[in-house]
């Protein structure tokens, strides 16, 4: 059990890792595209929580909104096909 304990935990500081790294693309980045083609605006550096094979992982990921239409993104997760809990 110590063994298959370490491992969840190597796997999520890993994974956090990954996905804070992920996002560090979009830093700078001040404007992106929204879906229904207005412009979503970099409001600032969001906690998000996903569940995953390690379990619950939280980390921080940038957050853009604004847009006319009222949505909210998280750019890169859409392109690596992740989503938000519903």
């Amino acid at each position: 059990m110590a063994l298959r304990e370490s491992l969840r935990e190597i796997g999520e500081k890993a994974l956090v890792r990954f996905l804070e790294n992920a996002d560090k693309e979009w830093e700078g980045v001040s404007k992106i595209e929204c879906t229904c083609g207005g412009k979503l605006k970099y409001q600032r550096k969001r906690p998000a929580t996903i569940w995953s094979v390690f379990g619950k992982v939280k980390y921080e990921r940038a957050y853009y909104a604004g847009c006319r239409c009222g949505k909210g993104e998280r750019h890169w997760m859409r392109n690596m096909g992740l989503r938000p809990a519903r």
